[in-house]
C-alpha cells in the first residue's frame, strides 16, 4: 500500500512538472457576442467544485500537458456577471479507437454544481481575482511554453468580483521586429569603450541585466545590471566604484543601439528575446573582437 501511495505521488510530481512547463488551451468565453480565449481556469478557483466536476465527468477523458483536465469550459459575460455556459469533454473509446464530445450543459450540471445554479444557469460567484484574468483574440503576440504566458492581438483584462465583471478594459496589442540579440552583442563588443578600462583589455566581461524598459521605437530607456564578471579572470568584479562605472558604461553602449524587437501589450513595451520570449533576463558577454584589435594596430602602424 506504502509502495502505490508512493508511486501516485511521484506520478503528480511528473504531472506537475509536465504542466508548469506546458503552455495550457484555453476556455472560451462569449462577451457582447463576440467569441473570445479565456486565458485562466475559472473553474479551479473553488477546488472543491472543481473535484467533485473531475468525479462527475467520465473518467476516459482525452487528457493531455496542453489540457491535463480533458475537458474545456465555455463562459459567458451576461449584465456584466460571469456565467459557465456548458462544458465539453473529449473521451476516446478504446474499442473503436475514436475520439468523440460529450457536451454537458447548466441543467446537466445542476447536481454537482450546488447554490452556483439558479434559474437554469449558473453564475460564477466563486470567482474572484486578485489579478485581472485576460481574454484574447487574433494571432498571439508573443508566446511562452508555460502555463497562459502569452498575449494575443486584441486583449481584455477582466476583474471580477463574486461572479461580477467590475472592469473590462480592451488593448490593442502588436509586435515590431528588430536587431537580433547577436547583432546587439556585435556592435556592443565593438562600441564599449575599452581605452577607459585598460585593466581589461583583452578580458571578456560578462553581463548579467533584468528589468528593460524600452520606448515605442524599440530604444532601451533603462535596465539593471545586478552583476558583472570577469570570465577571463573567472571572478565576479566587487570594487564598487569600478562595478559602478562599468554598468553605467555598458548601459550607455546598449542605449545607443537599436531598434530592438519590441512587444507592446496591454499598454506597456517590453523588449523580446524572440516571439517565444520576452527578455526578462539577459546575459552577454563584452570583449573586444579580432579584427577590431587588427584594425587598431594597422591604423597605428600607417601612423
Amino acid at each position: 500500500m506504502k509502495e502505490k501511495h508512493l508511486f501516485i505521488l511521484v506520478l503528480f510530481l511528473f504531472m506537475s512538472v509536465q504542466i508548469r512547463a506546458t503552455a495550457l488551451s484555453c476556455d472560451i468565453i462569449y462577451i457582447d457576442g463576440e467569441e473570445w480565449y479565456l486565458m485562466a481556469k475559472p473553474l479551479t478557483f473553488d477546488h472543491q467544485l472543481r473535484d467533485r466536476i473531475d468525479d462527475f465527468l467520465p473518467e476516459n477523458r482525452c487528457r493531455t500537458t496542453a489540457d491535463p483536465m480533458g475537458y474545456t469550459v465555455f463562459w459567458e459575460v451576461v449584465d456584466d456577471y460571469l456565467y459557465l455556459l456548458r462544458i465539453e469533454a473529449c473521451v476516446y473509446d478504446k474499442a473503436t479507437k475514436q475520439d468523440s464530445t460529450l457536451v454537458y450543459s447548466a441543467d446537466d450540471l445542476k447536481p454537482i454544481i450546488g447554490s452556483y445554479y439558479q434559474n437554469g444557469r449558473i453564475c460564477a460567484r466563486w470567482v474572484s481575482t486578485e489579478k485581472d484574468i485576460a481574454v484574447g483574440q487574433g494571432d498571439m503576440i508573443w508566446w511562452s511554453t508555460a502555463l497562459f504566458y502569452r498575449n494575443m492581438e486584441a486583449e481584455r483584462l477582466l476583474k471580477i468580483e463574486q461572479g461580477k465583471v467590475t472592469q473590462s478594459p480592451t488593448y490593442h496589442n502588436y509586435w515590431r521586429e528588430g536587431m537580433s540579440l547577436k547583432e546587439i552583442q556585435e556592435i556592443a563588443c565593438r562600441r564599449f569603450p575599452w581605452r577607459e578600462y585598460p585593466e581589461y583589455r583583452g578580458h571578456k566581461l560578462h553581463f548579467s541585466m533584468k528589468d528593460f524598459q524600452v520606448d515605442s521605437i524599440g530604444r532601451v530607456v533603462d535596465f539593471e545590471v545586478y552583476m558583472i564578471r570577469d570570465n577571463t579572470a573567472k571572478q565576479e568584479i566587487k570594487d564598487t566604484t569600478r562595478y559602478r562605472s562599468l554598468a553605467e558604461s555598458y548601459k550607455e553602449v546598449l542605449k545607443a543601439i537599436y531598434p530592438w524587437s519590441i512587444a507592446y501589450c496591454n499598454g506597456k513595451y517590453f523588449a523580446l528575446q524572440d516571439r517565444t520570449s520576452p527578455l526578462i533576463r539577459w546575459n552577454m558577454t563584452v570583449f573586444e573582437k579580432e579584427d577590431t584589435l587588427k584594425h587598431r594596430v594597422k591604423n597605428e602602424l600607417d601612423f
